[in-house]
């Protein structure tokens, strides 16, 4: 019966939806050559971007067992895809992972199955470069060791941050159109922080 239920969980026709999500996300986190495929894993690389590994698992929730697994040393960014989420000892497993610089991303079908960018109240997100972000502090009068004080932060959580792949330390602009002056768009960034597990 548990099994049955198991099954429901993650339909077809949700498959199809979430690997449309999850082609348009990789689009636009510049991967932009088609994946390889090999048995629910779909393998994406570019020049410029390190090979990303995506998992789908028809199981509920994804423990220990599944991340040592599917985890090799060719690769160093995962993202794995469950019904229900991942468990709390997989999450720690996950984090000590980061400490040797191979990210993990858990997703839920539900987080997957509609582009959060496309949202009618989402505004644009844009990444800066190394570049851009001490322009921006300078312009700001904000010393980069005190960027996490004197500048807004959004966590690494944020459904956005995640949809594009972005971890703590980088500064993000935002665009959205003014409340005050309609027509015109209003710029802010902001600091990410914190772990996107």
């Amino acid at each position: 019966m548990e099994k049955e239920k198991e099954e429901k969980i993650f339909t077809s026709k949700e498959e199809k939806k979430v690997l449309q999500t999850l082609y348009a996300m990789m689009k636009d986190r510049g991967y932009c050559t088609p994946p390889r495929i090999k048995t629910k894993t779909y393998i994406f690389s570019a020049d410029s971007l390190p090979t990303t590994e995506i998992r789908l698992f028809r199981e509920s929730k994804i423990g220990i067992a599944h991340i040592k697994n599917f985890v090799h040393p060719n690769c160093s960014n995962y993202i794995f895809v469950s019904s229900v989420g991942i468990t709390p000892k997989a999450r720690k497993t996950c984090k000590n992972y980061q400490l040797h610089k191979v990210f993990i991303e858990p997703f839920c079908v539900s987080e997957l199955l509609f582009k959060v960018i496309d949202h009618v109240y989402c505004p644009r997100h844009r990444l800066c470069s190394a570049q851009e972000t001490a322009e921006v502090f300078k312009n700001l009068g904000v010393a980069p060791s005190e960027k996490y004080d004197k500048m807004p932060c959004i966590l690494a959580k944020d459904p956005v941050m995640r949809y594009y792949g972005i971890r703590e330390g980088n500064l993000i602009e935002i665009t959205r159109d003014s409340v005050t002056m309609p027509g015109y768009p209003e710029i802010t960034y902001r600091m990410v922080t914190g772990s996107n597990l």
